[in-house]
C-alpha cells in the first residue's frame, strides 16, 4: 500500500492551462470515497483537455448512512457539494461556463443524476452507479431534486456482474427521458472502478485481495477509454446521436454494448 500510493503521477503542480475555454467535468465520489479513489481517472480527463473537479463523498464528513431511508438526503448533499464546485471551477478564466458533464462512481451516480435534474449537465457517465441497481430506487424518487422529466441529458452506464449487492437492474434508467446507453464490463468488481482499478496490473498483493485477474488492469483501461470518447462526443461544438454513437460502438474487448435505450 505505502508503495502504491507512493507513486508519482503524471500531473504537473500549478501547470499552465490550455488556451480557450475548455469544458468542465465533475466527478462524483462513491459512497466513503475521496479524491484520491478517482485520482487516475481525474488526471486522465484533465490530460484530455477537461477542467475536472471532484470533492469527498458527503457520509466522509457527516458520517455513515445508517438505512436506505438515508440516500435521498446524502444524495442531495452531494449533489449540492457538485453545485458549490462547479460554481467554484466556473470562476477559473479557462472553464466554459456552458459545457458540464458528469461522471460518477456507485452512489455518486445518485446525486450526479440529482444534480443534473436540479441544475442541468451536458452528459452523465455512471461506473456501476446505484442508479444501474434495484436499491434505493423509491427512496431517490422521494427526493425534493428529483424529476424524470427534467433527465433528457445522454448518459453511458458501465456494470458489472459479479458483485452480488451491484446487481443491475435498469428500471430506473429506462423510466428517464435520457438518451441512454448501457455497456456491460467484464473482469471488475465494484472495487475496480476506482483507482485500484489500475494499481492492480502493477501490484500482485492487491490484485489478490481485490479479487483481480489477468485481465483486470486492460478493463479498467477500456473503462477509462470509454468514459473519454462518450464525453468527448457529447461536449463537442455540436453533438449528434450519430456521433455520440460512434464514440460507444468501438469499445475495449472487456465491454460490451448490452443495448441502446432511448
Amino acid at each position: 500500500m505505502e508503495r502504491w500510493l507512493a507513486r508519482p503521477m503524471r500531473a504537473i503542480a500549478r501547470a499552465e492551462p490550455l488556451p480557450g475555454r475548455v469544458p468542465l467535468v465533475l466527478v462524483a465520489q462513491g459512497n466513503g470515497n475521496s479524491a484520491s479513489d478517482q485520482a487516475v481517472l481525474c488526471e486522465i480527463l484533465a490530460s484530455h483537455g477537461f477542467a475536472v473537479a471532484t470533492s469527498p463523498s458527503p457520509t466522509r464528513i457527516a458520517g455513515p448512512m445508517k438505512s436506505e431511508e438515508d440516500i435521498a438526503k446524502t444524495a442531495e448533499d452531494q449533489a449540492l457539494d457538485l453545485a458549490v464546485l462547479a460554481r467554484a471551477a466556473r470562476e477559473r478564466p479557462f472553464v466554459d461556463k456552458r459545457q458540464t458533464a458528469l461522471v460518477a462512481h456507485s452512489f455518486g451516480a445518485r446525486s450526479a443524476l440529482l444534480y443534473a435534474m436540479r441544475d442541468g449537465a451536458a452528459a452523465l457517465v455512471s461506473l456501476d452507479g446505484g442508479i444501474g441497481t434495484k436499491t434505493g430506487h423509491d427512496e431517490l424518487r422521494k427526493s425534493r431534486f428529483f424529476d424524470a422529466a427534467k433527465a433528457t441529458l445522454p448518459i453511458l452506464h458501465i456494470y458489472e456482474e459479479l458483485d452480488a449487492f451491484m446487481a443491475p437492474d435498469f428500471t430506473l434508467l429506462r423510466s428517464l427521458p435520457a438518451d441512454l446507453r448501457l455497456v456491460r464490463a467484464t473482469h471488475l468488481h465494484h472495487m475496480h472502478f476506482t483507482t485500484v482499478g489500475e494499481a492492480v496490473g502493477q501490484f500482485p498483493a492487491l490484485a489478490k485481495v481485490t479479487h483481480a485477474d489477468a485481465r483486470t488492469a486492460q478493463a479498467y483501461v477500456d473503462v477509462v477509454s470509454a468514459t473519454v470518447s462518450f464525453l468527448q462526443a457529447t461536449l463537442a461544438a455540436k453533438p449528434t446521436r450519430a456521433g455520440i454513437d460512434r464514440a460507444v460502438s468501438h469499445l475495449g474487448k472487456t465491454l460490451t454494448l448490452a443495448n441502446r435505450g432511448h
